[in-house]
Parts: structure tokens; C-alpha cells; sequence
């Protein structure tokens, strides 16, 4: 109850159950009150419970697809942890700790902390994406993850916080696998690429 004044799925249903609720009151007060109340048809008990099967059949399918929906956003949701595990595990593994097989320092430099800009960008996609689908603020955890001028480039960003960071870190693997004596084979950036996707 405390949740319904920021709910979504609240401020959609709420106008038709206080339509309803008023309707029902109105019912109840002109049965109840009026001298014509002899005149209400009474419904036989029969034909009540013979109505009551299918309202429970159409509740039950519709608490069915409910929990689909939630099994299926559970199984995305599990599988973007595990493609962004996928993805800061290769960076590390070819351009933070591998990065030995560069031999320019200035290239070598760039790899890592390319990959380290990705790696921040994927640790918070999970936060913006929470933030996009609740409708909530994520701008304490852009602020304290990314450094500055990222930060603000994220922040005023025209497209949704999670597209702009995949858009972001796809770019950045593009400067990582084009860079000249990078140790990423070119076959990585396509896998790279499939776990972006």
C-alpha cells in the first residue's frame, strides 16, 4: 500500500476502480434505502456459484501469465549478469592482464584503460536499466562509478541511460579491437559483439 503513490500499474487501474467502487456504493445505498428495494431482481444462488468457476479459471490463467512474464524477466535479467560477465572477463583477460604483448606503452595504456572505461560502463548498466524500468534517480551511481566528463556525457544522453551505455561501450571495444597492436584477436570482437547484442 505504502508503494501505490509512485506505482505505474496503480495510477493506470486506479481511475476505473473508483469508478466501480462508486457504482457499487451507489447500488448498495439504493438497495438498501430506497422503497422500492422489492422491485431489485434477487439473484438465485444457483446461478451466482455457476459464475464462479469461470472468474476463478480466468484468474488462475491470467496469475499463470503473470508468472510467466516474471520467469521470463528473470531469465533476461540472468542472462545480461552473465553476457556482462562475459564481456569484462575477456577485457580482462586480453587487455588488462594480458596487455604484456603490446610493445608501445602508449597503446598499452589505451587498451587498459579503454577497457576499464567499458568495465565501469557495464557494472552500472544493471543500476540504470532498475532505474529505467521503476522510474527512479540512478544519477548517485553515474556520478560515483564513472569519471566526470563521462558521467555528464551519460547524464545528458537524448536516448534511455542503457542504450546510450551499450552505444558507449561498443564503441569503446571498437577503439580497442582497431587498435594497432592490440593482442585481441579479431575473433573476439565478434563475440564481444554477439554479447553486446
Amino acid at each position: 500500500i505504502r508503494s501505490w503513490p509512485t506505482s505505474t500499474t496503480t495510477h493506470c487501474i486506479l481511475p476505473a476502480v473508483v469508478i466501480e467502487m462508486m457504482w457499487t456504493a451507489l447500488v448498495l445505498v439504493f438497495t438498501k434505502h430506497s422503497r422500492h428495494a422489492h422491485l431489485v431482481p434477487r439473484l438465485p444462488t444457483s446461478l451466482i456459484s455457476a459464475s464462479v468457476s469461470p472468474i476463478a479459471l480466468l484468474l488462475s490463467i491470467r496469475a499463470n501469465q503473470a508468472l510467466n512474464r516474471l520467469l521470463e524477466a528473470r531469465k533476461a535479467w540472468g542472462l545480461m549478469g552473465r553476457c556482462i560477465r562475459s564481456i569484462t572477463g575477456v577485457l580482462t583477460a586480453y587487455c588488462v592482464i594480458g596487455d604484456d604483448e603490446v610493445e608501445n606503452g602508449e597503446t598499452s595504456l589505451r587498451l587498459v584503460e579503454n577497457s576499464l572505461l567499458a568495465m565501469r560502463y557495464l557494472s552500472i548498466f544493471g543500476w540504470t536499466m532498475k532505474a529505467t524500468f521503476r522510474e527512479e534517480d540512478d544519477t548517485g551511481i553515474i556520478r560515483c562509478v564513472l569519471p566526470s566528463a563521462e558521467a555528464e556525457w551519460l547524464l545528458s544522453a537524448r536516448v534511455k541511460r542503457p542504450i546510450a551505455i551499450i552505444a558507449r561501450v561498443r564503441s569503446l571495444i571498437r577503439d580497442i579491437c582497431t587498435c594497432q597492436g592490440t593482442p585481441m584477436p579479431p575473433t573476439m570482437n565478434l563475440v564481444l559483439e554477439e554479447r553486446l547484442y
